[in-house]
C-alpha cells in the first residue's frame, strides 16, 4: 500500500474525514497507515512544541513539507505551548473540516488529555490506533511493515549519544529494553524520523550534518540530501 494521495472532491468517499497528528516519526506515521483503511486522510497536522530560538529542531521542517508532498497530503504545521487552553490548537482544529482527529499516542493520560480535551470541546472525535498496545508491538509492526526512520533527538541522560542519526532497528530496540526505556520512545527518550514507507510514494532523502545539545537533548541537524 502507498501512501493516502490528493482527495478528488469528485469522488464520493464513504469514508469519515480526518486529519493525522504528524510529528514526522514512527508514531505518527504507523496510527497514519492503520487509519487510512477506515478514515479519509486529508491533512496532516503538525504542532510544533518548541521555542523560537530552537533553530536546530526547525530545520526538519523542510524534511516534514517533503514527507507529506510523497504522500499527497496537505501538512498544516502551527507552532505552541504545553498549555492545556493553548489557544492557536484550539483555532487550528476548528477551522478544519475533518471530524476525526488520528493520534500515536500509545500511553501517557497527561498527554492523550491534552489532545482528547480540546477536542471534546471542538466536537471532533479522536482516534488513538495504538492505545494500549505492547510498545515493543508497534516498534516492531513499524519495522514489519517497511517504514525506515532515523533516531534524531535523544535525551542524553538516558540515552546513549551513539544513537543518534542512526537508523531505527531491532539493535536500537533491544537496547531499549535492555536499559529498561520505553520502546516508543513516550517518555522523551527519543524521537525519529521517518524517510521511507508504505504511506510513500517517493523515499524522502536526509543527511546529518552533525548535532547540537539543548539542555538534556542532543539533537541532530538534519537536512534534505539532493
Amino acid at each position: 500500500m502507498r501512501g493516502p494521495r490528493s482527495r478528488d472532491p469528485m469522488v464520493d468517499d464513504p469514508r469519515p474525514t480526518a486529519f493525522c497528528s504528524w510529528t514526522g516519526g514512527k508514531d505518527s506515521c504507523l496510527a497514519c497507515l492503520r487509519a487510512i483503511e477506515r478514515y479519509d486522510v486529508a491533512a496532516l497536522v503538525h504542532m510544533a512544541v518548541r521555542d523560537d530560538g530552537d533553530a536546530g529542531w526547525d530545520a526538519v521542517d523542510a524534511v516534514l513539507a517533503a514527507q507529506a508532498r510523497s504522500f499527497g497530503v496537505p501538512l498544516v504545521r502551527r507552532r505552541v505551548t504545553w498549555d492545556p487552553d493553548e489557544a492557536t490548537y484550539r483555532e487550528t482544529l476548528a477551522s478544519m473540516a475533518p471530524t476525526h482527529g488520528v493520534f500515536g499516542n500509545v500511553e501517557g493520560r497527561e498527554l492523550r488529555g491534552w489532545v482528547d480535551d480540546p477536542s471534546d470541546d471542538l466536537d471532533l472525535t479522536p482516534v488513538h490506533p495504538l492505545w494500549g498496545e505492547d510498545p515493543v508491538a508497534p516498534f516492531r509492526a513499524f519495522l514489519s511493515r517497511g517504514f525506515e526512520a532515523y533516531v534524531v533527538k535523544v535525551d542524553a541522560e538516558r540515552v546513549a549519544g551513539r544513537w543518534l542519526g542512526e537508523p531505527l532497528d531491532g539493535a536500537f530496540l533491544d537496547y531499549l529494553v535492555e536499559a529498561d526505556l520505553h520502546p516508543m520512545g513516550e517518555f522523551g527518550e527519543y524521537h525519529t524520523l521517518t524517510v521511507d514507507g508504505p504511506l510513500f510514494e517517493q523515499r524522502v532523502p536526509i543527511r546529518v550534518t552533525g548535532s547540537h545539545r539543548r539542555a538534556a537533548s542532543l539533537i541532530a541537524a538534519v537536512e534534505l540530501a539532493d
